[in-house]
């Protein structure tokens, strides 16, 4: 008989790369089981995040902030700019819809700036105000008389009980609101001012319409030193001091510009050193103030002094 012989290396190597590839199979079977649990689990989160995003509130236009309304509602103010409340933030357009608040409300809405994105925002709103005041009209800051805004008021997408209503708010807030009074220069015939307070000019109204509504509370007259209306005299009053400032020759940028920079805070302190003088308005009015000249440097420095 022929003497058994031991297995061939080459067997056994075969085997052994058998047993090889059957391990990385498995390894690999698990590996693709793992990332299918990964990928099922996040394909599930994003798919409940999205469900949850276009369906709670949180995330849609009626979540937005309006900020800066006086006499009209928020819900007045969606009705002007025909916002789709349930509509979700991903597809706002904050441009369009400030067209569409400044287009559609009669001129109530001067400004809608929108501060937002897919997870909430804020609207600050700018309405129309009262600025100034020639005898017993009162002027707004779109150039409008009180009478023409009140006419203006029914061409709002309201109904009447609403526009009855804001016709209310309208009346109460110039009876109570600080408006500026104008004093106009003696070369001017009152011919001339009614020109140029009329509704096919009102360039007077329009040098000064620019002041920030924040701003004319302080301001109590403006005596134009020109026809072209572009300087003036500007009476400050200080109620926590109970004193007058007037500030010679100021244009609106400038004067802007001064309560952005809270220099006009500096005059209370500077009228220590200063005593007080009668301020004569061109058309006969007089006021007891500190006087005080602007001047602006080339370079754009304002500075304020004694006068």
């Amino acid at each position: 008989m022929a003497a058994n012989k031991l297995p061939d290396s080459r067997y056994t190597e075969t085997s052994e790369n058998y047993l090889s590839v059957d391990e990385k199979l498995k390894k690999r079977k698990i590996q693709n089981r793992t990332l299918k649990i990964i990928f099922g689990s996040i394909l599930s989160i994003v798919l409940v995040w999205l469900v949850c995003y276009f369906s709670l509130d949180a995330f849609k236009v009626k979540s937005l902030r309006i900020d800066g309304l006086r006499n009209l509602t928020a819900e007045e103010f969606s009705t002007i700019c025909q916002l789709d409340e349930n509509a979700s933030l991903l597809y706002f357009d904050g441009l369009e819809v400030e067209k569409n608040a400044i287009s559609q409300s009669s001129g109530l809405i001067l400004q809608a700036d929108f501060n937002y994105s897919p997870f909430g925002g804020e609207c600050f709103v700018t309405e129309d105000y009262p600025l100034a005041s020639y005898h017993d009209e009162i002027f707004y800051s779109s150039l409008r008389s009180s009478d023409e805004v009140n006419s203006d008021l029914a061409s709002l997408p309201f109904d009447e009980g609403q526009i009855e209503t804001l016709q209310e708010k309208l009346d109460a807030e110039r009876e109570t609101s600080s408006t500026i009074s104008l004093h106009f220069p003696l070369t001017m015939s009152q011919s001339d001012i009614d020109v140029a307070l009329s509704n096919d000019n009102r360039l007077a109204l329009a040098s000064i319409s620019s002041l920030d509504y924040e701003y004319v509370q302080y301001v109590e007259h403006v005596q134009f030193k020109s026809t072209d209306f572009s300087t003036f005299d500007a009476c400050l009053y200080n109620q926590k001091r109970a004193e007058r400032y007037i500030l010679e020759n100021v244009d609106i940028v400038t004067l802007n510009l001064l309560f952005e920079e809270n220099s006009l805070y500096s005059l209370g302190v500077s009228s220590e050193d200063m005593n007080e003088t009668t301020y004569n308005f061109l058309d006969g009015g007089k006021v007891q103030a500190y006087l005080f000249k602007v001047e602006v440097a080339d370079d754009g420095y304002i500075q304020i002094i004694q006068s």
